[in-house]
């Protein structure tokens, strides 16, 4: 399956770095819906582009992000923090991965901690 690491930041990261979206906001979200499950390699090759697209995405070098401090136990939620290209105004990203595998695990939602479900049965 194609990575869509490089649309995730190119067409999402970026509009927020451009104003496109959230122009007057100081904080947006993103959501990154994992085709086939892998988070762990969706969140690497996101992180691989955002180190080559730091300059244009307001980041200062090398560019990345640092757990979430919304959801610091989660290893999938992710904070980036950038400037606004044409202002120069800082903003912050929050990043959440979530698997689009048929299983997966519901780790995280309040009354079904580490539960496992077959989402098409």
């Amino acid at each position: 399956m194609k990575s869509l690491a490089d649309e995730y930041v190119k067409e999402g990261m970026q509009r927020f770095a451009d104003g496109r979206y959230s122009r007057h906001i100081h904080h947006g979200g993103m959501l990154g819906y994992v085709l086939d499950g892998d988070i762990e390699r969706a969140v690497k090759n996101v992180l691989s582009n955002i180190r080559a697209n730091a300059s244009s995405l307001g980041m200062d070098a090398p560019g990345g992000w640092d757990s979430s401090p919304f959801r610091p136990d989660d290893g999938h939620a992710k904070q980036s923090v950038h400037r606004r290209v044409h202002t120069g105004v800082r903003f912050q990203l929050q990043h959440q991965f979530v698997s689009g595998a048929g299983r997966t695990t519901t780790q995280g939602v309040s009354g079904t901690e580490g539960e496992e479900y077959d989402r098409d049965g």
